[in-house]
């Protein structure tokens, strides 16, 4: 048989030749002839590199000889996978299962997707975005495979802001940790009922899973009163004995911030001083220290703390925070250059890219960031909380349109989970409406600031009509 293949080899002239020899070697692998089919297609496509048919069979012949990789590998070069999408998909399948080093590409899960008709592969497709650094198009490729009835992992709809997806979801088989972020995701929507029911029953199915629906529930009965405290001291009763973890650190930092908010600073030190010397523990004590110190000199501890833990995105989002409060804005923009190259996941990282940019005078650039994250043209404005419109309705203020600043603190109320949120949106709301020229409409706004928020004294103020300045 080997004799009667040279032959055919030698005599081959035409592409036609190739493909007829593909077939008789694909046939006598089958009767035994070990390797026939790949040696032909090897020969046919150094004969016929360019040839789009030789490359397809060839690509066939790859695959039926464990060469997945060499099969795809074909495609966008002879072949287009638009051309053959069924191949295509066989090949991309066979090459990820035998877990080839090729790394694949959002688009090609997106062509899977569309080419078997399976929405699965679109969970796929926005993972990889966000893992590249691309949220917009993670959003959009989950959307496509939520629309197409694929059921997407809680933790990948949280990371792509589709908060109010995760939100309508059943509670039912769900653990402790799943409850509590979706009891975030309701809180996010604007459903604080919903959220605290999430938290507590989160906190009764397993009361050491988690610290942080303790200090969410606190937070939302106003972090005082009877309670408040009891869930402080839950808290306390459930991390803050034992072995030092990150479990027991970042229940010590909340704790420790709850006391520094209510003036008890001396007490918030003692309490950070038997942690494990974590970065999100000494960015606290930081904060709490620097309330007596030069801005100038906090700044520069800030800087040297998150150089020191350079892989830490808490730390990272504090000394960005507290760099931008500052306004120190080339400082901001260096710490935040060093966490995108490490693709470190930072906690608002899109208001500081956006801040930066401002700063610059690219304010066209810094709205396009503040629009997607602000959820806008996605279908779920605002799931991001207040804070993306806040900015955005900031941003167009500065910009000298206030139409616009209007439209962004109109969607900055309605996202608001709070009294004071929407107090400060409605305020923020009121002056972009005066800028425009609608007093009424500012009027209206600042009385329904004041009455989403009456211990507001500036609320009060402009509700009578005053500057409040």
């Amino acid at each position: 048989m080997g004799k009667a293949f040279s032959l055919a080899f030698k005599r081959a002239r035409e592409s036609s030749d190739w493909l007829s020899i593909l077939k008789r070697a694909r046939a006598a692998e089958a009767s035994g002839d070990s390797g026939r089919y790949v040696d032909a297609a090897d020969r046919a496509r150094k004969a016929f590199p360019s040839s789009e048919p030789i490359a397809a069979a060839a690509a066939l012949a790859y695959m039926r000889g464990g060469r997945a990789a060499d099969a795809l590998s074909l495609f966008g070069g002879p072949i287009s996978p638009d051309a053959r999408p069924n191949l295509w998909a066989e090949a991309f399948l066979a090459a990820r299962g035998a877990g080839t080093r090729a790394a694949p590409k959002s688009a090609d899960y997106g062509r899977l997707a569309e080419i078997t008709g399976e929405a699965r592969p679109y969970l796929g497709a926005a993972a990889l975005a966000l893992a590249a650094g691309d949220p917009v198009s993670a959003r959009a490729w989950l959307e496509k495979g939520i629309a197409g009835g694929a059921q997407a992992p809680s933790g990948l709809l949280w990371d792509c802001g589709l908060y109010s997806y995760l939100a309508a979801r059943s509670d039912l088989g769900s653990g402790p940790a799943e409850l509590a972020l979706m009891g975030d995701a309701a809180w996010l929507s604007g459903d604080p009922i919903l959220a605290r029911r999430r938290w507590e029953r989160s906190i009764a199915l397993e009361p050491k899973a988690s610290w942080k629906p303790y200090v969410d529930l606190a937070l939302v009965d106003g972090d005082r009163g009877e309670a408040a405290d009891s869930y402080w001291a839950r808290l306390k009763a459930a991390f803050l004995s034992g072995p030092p973890s990150a479990a027991r650190d970042g229940a010590l930092g909340a704790f420790a911030a709850h006391l520094a908010r209510a003036g008890r600073d001396d007490e918030a030190l003692r309490v950070l001083a038997g942690g494990a010397g974590s970065g999100p523990i000494a960015a606290l004590a930081l904060v709490i220290e620097g309330r007596s110190q030069p801005e100038a000199r906090l700044a520069a501890d800030f800087e040297r703390l998150a150089a020191a833990k350079a892989d830490d995105p808490e730390v990272q989002a504090a000394a960005l925070r507290e760099l931008a409060i500052r306004g120190m804005y080339g400082e901001v923009a260096l710490l935040r250059e060093g966490s995108s190259k490490r693709s470190l996941p930072v906690a608002y990282g899109w208001y500081y890219d956006a801040a930066v940019l401002a700063a610059r005078g690219d304010f066209k650039s810094a709205a396009e960031i503040l629009e997607s994250a602000a959820g806008e043209g996605s279908g779920d404005a605002g799931s991001r909380g207040p804070a993306a419109s806040y900015a955005l309705g900031s941003l167009y203020g500065a910009m000298g349109d206030p139409a616009k600043a209007s439209e962004a603190f109109s969607r900055a109320v309605s996202a608001a989970r709070g009294a004071k949120e929407r107090c400060a949106a409605l305020k923020a709301l009121g002056r972009a409406l005066g800028d425009s020229g609608d007093r009424a409409g500012a009027s209206e706004a600042f009385r329904s600031a004041a009455d989403a928020d009456p211990s507001d004294p500036e609320a009060a103020i402009l509700a009578r009509g005053g500057s409040g300045k």
